[in-house]
């Protein structure tokens, strides 16, 4: 994966500075570091969904970046939080006694605690509540 490089936008207005993009870096160190990506390309989105700019970042200036702005984060709590979220799905859909389609719905919830939970789908024809 060192020679790919993940695009992530964010809507900012026609004005420079963009806005502080801190309270979304933990979200992105946390994705791009599981798959590996080496470096996040960065667009300024305006109004019309338009890239106007774009900042290239490795993902080691983004984590960072996310320590600088965020006191107290900790990757390994992110990860933590990760794994914990992803073994909630998985042991959701084990238990489940029919096949899934690609059509159910189902939503994730996650609380401030890290705590995830699958609830069952909601409007989904092929699934028996």
């Amino acid at each position: 994966m060192k020679n790919y490089i993940e695009l992530k936008t964010v809507k900012c207005v026609d004005t420079w500075p963009p806005p502080p993009l801190h309270k979304i870096f933990p979200k992105w160190y946390l994705q791009s570091y599981l798959l590996g990506v080496p470096t996040l390309a960065i667009g300024y989105r305006n109004y019309h969904n338009k890239v106007t700019d774009i900042t290239r970042k490795s993902i080691r200036e983004v984590l960072r970046d996310t320590r600088k702005h965020v006191p107290g984060f900790d990757p390994a709590v992110c990860l933590g939080r990760a794994h914990a979220t992803f073994s909630s799905l998985l042991e959701y859909f084990q238990s489940l006694e029919q096949p899934v389609s690609a059509q159910d719905i189902f939503e994730l919830r996650v609380d401030a605690n890290g705590d995830a939970w699958v609830a069952p789908p909601t409007n989904s024809p092929n699934f028996a509540a």
